[in-house]
């Protein structure tokens, strides 16, 4: 009797944890409501993480970053502690001393901290508004708070 529970809870959870077909519609699309907001994209970002679901992670970017995910990264919490619009002025203004990113007015810059391992880190996130979805346009870590 034992045994055929732990069997059962083991299917339940290999279930539960392998893909994220329930995120994906018929055609393999991830569904419209993962970018319905930037909340939603942050936290699908973390859950991604969580899975080590490096497809459907690189999917939530404006452009494929190809970022690797070796294997899933279990424990790590995240909270948003701010965020802002960026305006026209300020993309222009911090688009001199950017090479790579260029930013535009209506994007949204978030604050995150993020916990790993008991390391707290601040992380930036630009998300941009692309199609009627929300996508992560670029991220950086921070520094250790």
């Amino acid at each position: 009797m034992k045994k055929i529970f732990f069997i059962l809870l083991l299917s339940m959870y290999i279930i539960g944890c392998s893909n994220t077909e329930y995120k994906r519609d018929v055609n393999g699309q991830i569904e419209a409501t993962v970018f319905q907001s930037p909340e939603q994209v942050i936290k699908e970002y973390y859950a991604a993480l969580e899975r080590g679901d490096e497809d459907f992670l690189n999917e939530l970017f404006v452009k494929n970053e190809k970022l690797r995910v070796v294997k899933p990264i279990l424990d790590i919490t995240y909270s948003i502690k701010g965020g802002k619009i960026i305006t026209e002025t300020e993309a222009r203004e911090r688009n001199r001393t950017s090479s790579e990113n260029k930013l535009a007015e209506g994007d949204l810059e978030v604050i995150v901290e993020e916990i790993l391992n008991n390391n707290t880190e601040e992380i930036t996130f630009i998300l941009r508004r692309v199609n009627s979805r929300w996508k992560i346009y670029s991220h950086s870590i921070g520094y250790y708070i």
